[in-house]
């Protein structure tokens, strides 16, 4: 018979059929279409301060004890608080009477007035390197230091037209009736979407581009420039039109992961960048899309309505709600490293979430590379009922640096307190789910649709680790995750030889849990009892109330 592994029993409930969004009044689509301006305005700004630094820094031009990279944060003129504090005013004039239902900034005007210049530098950074200070080139070599000006304006000519023509395509929509975030993130990644930057229909992105190849072959010519020390970032090595191409791919992925934050949409940046996903757009948290796709669950074949709170609480409204993601949180060495020696994937034990191995990572990562010089990256899984954790209102509190505003998201209708100032945008406290009445189709989570989302991530990492270096571990229950995969036939037709999860891993590793065992060998009858009391399936049984699953 051999061994098996008795299924975990999940909650379960009906889905409830949720209410169509509706369209936006011309009021909230006058705080919406505001604030996107407010937003390609503040990048600009962000942008043309780092074209100055990076002037200045040639030509020694910087304050006296003033180095580039301190240049890029001071703001000397007040520029960019001018353009801050206008976002403000719109926020608090236009966006707090009657809020969108969708398509505002998940957070405050702090939080919308951050991004942009904070994705900017991000983008300066991956285009010439961690330190501006180290990468800008004095002007005595001319050659070397006109070719990093005219990257620089080549790259924000790119980015200013890529958020010219969203904030154009989003105004349209709203225009014309959209009715979701989603509808909104066509204007991004959709071809299909005429006036989207994906399809860039007026051909504007496309010149850009061209523009910044024909500006690199004219001003980095080789072997006058050594672009390697002039762009030494992620493109480093690069020429000509490699190297435009490269950069552009940078521009889509800061432009993209911008719009996300600033306007809740939840476009995948890594497949939009350079239509492969490959991890080429650095960020914190990744979302992969899972060969699982449990009965009852949003996203799922047949599943066409969900319980209303949980679309509000997704925010993609009632036909956007997908939980067949596999999510995991990515911790390097460096956001220019592209290819880690070993990728490390870590489970969290119960009731854990992937915030669990942050300290974990923060101080193995860097020993390996100083004991070992080795680049290790450790990637940390979110089991996916982690997506029903409503942290926006955590995020607000976070940016403000306020315990007092997650104490309202978190217990305010309980406390019955108004809500404070800066969740007045959000109209809400966190939403909070029962487990029989709302999410009956946790039920169908089985260990295999565990271990199928955990192969997509083990898939995505042998995809990216120097020669398939892949590891997989778990923390106390997560040792049952890890032993659980590592058994796991992955070819599930039937018929032809066995795919196992252990022949596409190097090795696991188990902190302080039972690995999958039960603390003793169970008998066949005992295992076919097991089965048969789930005779029936789980989903009806929690549903129902069933006296063997409370």
């Amino acid at each position: 018979m051999g061994s098996r592994t008795p299924l975990y029993v999940g909650l379960a409930t009906c889905l409830i059929a949720a209410t169509a969004g509706a369209q936006l009044n011309t009021a909230q689509q006058k705080c919406i279409n505001a604030l996107n301006k407010d937003v390609a305005k503040l990048a600009s700004v962000q942008g043309k301060a780092n074209l100055a630094c990076l002037k200045n820094a040639g030509k020694g031009k910087l304050p006296i004890g003033q180095s580039a990279d301190v240049c890029l944060l001071a703001d000397t003129k007040g520029k960019l608080a001018k353009a801050q504090d206008k976002v403000a005013d719109h926020y608090a004039d236009l966006c707090t009477v009657d809020p969108p239902a969708f398509g505002l900034p998940s957070g405050t005007a702090a939080v919308v007035a951050s991004v942009p210049a904070d994705q900017s530098l991000a983008l300066l950074a991956d285009v010439f390197g961690a330190s501006l200070s180290n990468a800008a080139i004095a002007c005595a070599d001319k050659a070397s230091c006109s070719c990093q000006q005219a990257v620089s304006k080549g790259y924000e000519k790119i980015a200013k037209t890529q958020l010219k023509t969203f904030v154009a395509c989003k105004k349209a929509a709203l225009k014309a009736g959209a009715t979701s975030a989603s509808a909104l993130a066509d204007c991004v990644d959709d071809v299909g979407t005429l006036t989207s930057v994906a399809a860039d229909a007026k051909g504007k992105i496309g010149k850009a581009v061209t523009k910044l190849g024909d500006t690199i072959v004219k001003k980095c010519p080789t072997p006058d420039v050594d672009t390697s020390l002039a762009v030494p970032g992620v493109c480093a090595g690069r020429t000509g039109s490699a190297l435009a191409t490269c950069i552009a791919h940078l521009v889509s992925c800061r432009v993209c992961l911008t719009l996300n934050l600033t306007d809740g949409l939840s476009v995948d940046c890594d497949l939009f960048d350079d239509a492969a996903l490959n991890l080429s757009c650095p960020r914190n948290t990744f979302s992969l899309k899972s060969p699982a796709e449990p009965a009852d669950t949003p996203g799922s074949p047949g599943v066409v309505s969900v319980l209303p709170a949980l679309a509000t609480q997704q925010g993609g409204g009632a036909g956007g709600v997908n939980l067949n993601n596999a999510r995991f949180t990515r911790y390097r060495l460096s956001d220019t490293t592209t290819e880690p020696d070993a990728v490390l994937i870590l489970i969290p034990g119960f009731e854990g979430g992937a915030n669990d191995f942050k300290l974990l990572a923060e101080n193995l990562i860097p020993r390996v590379a100083t004991d070992q010089g080795l680049v290790l990256e450790v990637w940390a899984y979110d089991r996916r009922s982690n997506q029903l954790e409503d942290t926006v209102g955590l995020d607000i509190a976070e940016a403000n640096d306020s315990a007092q505003i997650g104490l309202n998201w978190l217990f305010g209708t309980e406390l019955t307190l108004p809500l404070s100032p800066e969740l007045v945008p959000l109209g809400r406290h966190a939403i909070f789910f029962n487990g029989q009445s709302d999410t009956a189709f946790i039920a169908n989570w089985t260990p295999l649709t565990f271990s199928r989302d955990i192969d997509a991530i083990v898939d995505k990492a042998r995809t990216v680790a120097k020669n398939g270096n892949v590891f997989l571990g778990g923390h106390s229950a997560g040792t049952g995750f890890a032993a659980r995969y590592a058994a796991t036939n992955f070819n599930l037709t039937g018929t032809g030889p066995a795919v196992p999860g252990y022949a596409k891993l190097r090795g696991i590793v188990l902190l302080e849990g039972p690995g999958g065992s039960t603390g003793y060998a169970l008998s066949a009858d005992t295992l076919d009892r097991i089965e048969a009391k789930f005779d029936g399936g789980l989903f009806g049984a929690v549903r129902d109330n069933a006296a063997r699953c409370v």
